[in-house]
């Protein structure tokens, strides 16, 4: 507990005495006194005030709560300067009054504020007290700026207008206020004080609470012209002047624990305090933000942990944040196990996936070679059927040449241009044979021909000649032949594919016994691509089977496998082109043989 200055000690002492008397005068004599509960107050102060507090408000106070409260017993406590507030030293039904800034300090003791001082001049009880910065008059200190590195005289270090609010302030204009004057001098208003400290030229700079300079000068303790402001913000409406922002003046505060009832009566007695002669009163609901601004931006009380970069010190500033990046982190670890499983269970679902494709596949591959293997044996019965025609026809020419070359020999008939032309031709229908047997060897293994540049118009007139139109009396006539269509391909395969179209049509015919039966075949142009077109005036396919033709079905022929048109189609296709299936007018059928036609420079065709 500090020492007060005498004469502030004296003027309490002869105050509380003045009370006790007027206490004794005015109490009932033991004989009238009834008997009734007694309930303790204790009212507690943080000492860091001008001894005038003391005398002005302090003392008046207690003693306008004892004469209109007679059923509550006061006490009254001290607490030191810069120490925590013990809350047990109040007791139950406690009260403490203390400053803004001390209330802030103390926010852990969860302090019920009841009424704030302020001037009975000023409106707002958060505008009340602040500081200001003097010099002696002649100095050449003019800004805050030049007071950098002065010495300064103030009252106490836990003061909160001799302390707190003047560090705010430099802080507000960009200093650092640990070290911004040299020297600092606390006086704990004893002799001498910040006044006499500045006028006598034993501190460069003085800070006292604002209207302490101008009651000073009031009651003559210093000239009005010895000394003067620096840094002044004082506001038009301002009784006195001021260096800094204004804050809350002191406060009265009950504890959590206090009684209801007991706090209503206190509440009712301090707001209802007249103006006390340093021209004070009480007023209520006071707002401290701007006070836990300033210490949060001086990093003291409350807010002291802002200096500290231990880990509990950074889980005090950035808990929230902290929560907030661990449950982040939570819900990252949770969707990465969540999208690792996910990919797991995909990766198990593509990987059966990928083995039921793998025995689909395979079965495939299986029913693909049955099928190649069951096709090319019906390919060979089809190949037989349809090249024994073209087979037969050569060899039995070059027997014919043979046989005639036998029969000049026993007749004693030489004639060696004769023989030699019999030889030719029966070689030449030798190599024919030979020819359309490798054309069925290379079906059979699937071997494709090399293809080379030759003329379609000229195809009809041999397939015509292989066909069995001639022998069945079947008239062909052929339209647009005169124009070449050069393409690449196998004039071999595809004549086989216009015979096997011929010999359909003959077939067709015959067993419809058609009356004046006729083939057409013509040689049309469609963009790039040549068109060879056979046709008969036959009885027609019905619409159920036209979509079928060229398609592997059993033949309805009781000596054919269905395969013929189905090859033949496999042939087109493997030129480029394809087999199209039409209805015939007014009756019959007609099949179109499609084949890009080679544009080379040197093609000599034209289309029309």
């Amino acid at each position: 507990m500090r020492p007060v200055s005498s004469l502030a000690l004296l003027l309490l002492t002869g105050l509380l005495a003045a009370g006790l008397a007027r206490a004794e005068a005015g109490a009932p004599s033991p004989e009238t006194t009834k008997v009734s509960a007694v309930t303790d107050v204790t009212v507690g102060i943080v000492d860091t005030f001008n001894p005038r507090f003391f005398i002005d408000t302090y003392t008046p106070l207690i003693e306008r709560l004892k004469a209109r409260y007679p059923q509550y017993r006061f006490t009254t406590v001290e607490f030191p300067r810069g120490e925590p507030i013990d809350s047990t030293r109040l007791g139950a039904n406690g009260f403490v009054i203390l400053s803004s800034g001390d209330a802030v300090r103390e926010s852990e003791l969860d302090l019920q504020q009841i009424a704030t001082r302020r001037r009975a001049d000023r409106k707002a009880a958060d505008r009340s007290v602040g500081a200001v910065f003097l010099v002696r008059a002649g100095s050449t200190l003019n800004t805050l700026a030049d007071l950098k590195g002065r010495s300064v005289a103030t009252t106490d270090p836990n003061a909160f207008e001799g302390s707190a609010v003047p560090k705010g302030e430099l802080a507000e204009q960009g200093e650092d206020p640990e070290g911004f004057f040299g020297e600092v001098f606390y006086t704990e208003w004893n002799y001498p004080d910040v006044l006499q400290m500045v006028t006598l030229g034993m501190t460069d700079v003085g800070i006292l609470s604002t209207c302490e300079w101008e009651d000073a000068v009031a009651a003559g303790v210093v000239g009005a012209h010895e000394l003067r402001i620096v840094n002044d913000r004082t506001a038009l409406g301002d009784r006195c002047r001021r260096s800094t922002a204004l804050y809350p003046d002191l406060m009265l505060a009950a504890l959590p624990t206090a009684s209801p009832e007991v706090v209503r009566d206190i509440t009712i007695a301090v707001l209802t305090q007249p103006v006390d002669e340093g021209g004070y009163d009480w007023i209520s609901n006071t707002n401290l933000t701007d006070v836990r601004n300033l210490y949060r931006t001086l990093r003291e009380g409350p807010y002291a942990y802002l200096r500290d970069w231990s880990a509990a010190g950074l889980w005090r500033r950035f808990h929230t944040e902290i929560a907030l990046g661990v449950f982040a982190l939570l819900l990252v670890a949770v969707h990465i196990v969540r999208v690792n499983l996910l990919v797991r269970r995909r990766t198990r679902e593509l990987q059966q996936a990928s083995a039921a494709r793998e025995r689909a596949a395979e079965a495939l591959r299986e029913s693909r070679a049955q099928l190649e293997r069951l096709e090319r044996g019906a390919t060979v019965t089809q190949l037989s059927a349809m090249f024994a025609h073209e087979v037969k026809q050569p060899v039995t020419n070059a027997a014919n040449y043979l046989n005639a070359l036998l029969l000049m020999k026993e007749r004693g008939l030489r004639d060696e241009t004769r023989e030699e032309s019999a030889f030719r031709r029966a070689l030449s229908e030798v190599y024919r044979a030979a020819d359309i047997l490798d054309r069925v060897r290379a079906a059979l293994k699937r071997e494709r021909t090399k293809f080379e540049r030759f003329d379609l118009a000229r195809l009809p007139e041999r397939a015509i000649r292989h066909s069995r139109a001639k022998k069945a009396e079947i008239s062909v006539e052929c339209v647009g032949l005169e124009t070449p269509a050069f393409v690449l391909g196998d004039a071999m395969e595809l004549e086989l594919v216009l015979v096997n179209l011929l010999n359909n049509a003959v077939d067709a015919l015959t067993q419809a016994k058609t009356v004046d039966p006729r083939i057409r075949v013509s040689l049309l142009f469609e963009n790039d691509t040549a068109l060879l077109r056979v046709e008969d005036n036959g009885p027609g396919v019905p619409p159920e089977r036209l979509a079928k033709l060229g398609k592997p079905v059993l033949s309805e022929k009781p000596e054919g496998l269905g395969f013929g048109l189905a090859i033949a189609a496999s042939l087109a296709e493997a030129h480029g082109g394809r087999l199209r299936f039409e209805a015939a007018v007014p009756s019959g059928l007609a099949v179109t043989l499609s084949v890009p036609l080679d544009r080379t420079p040197d093609s000599k065709e034209h289309a029309s």
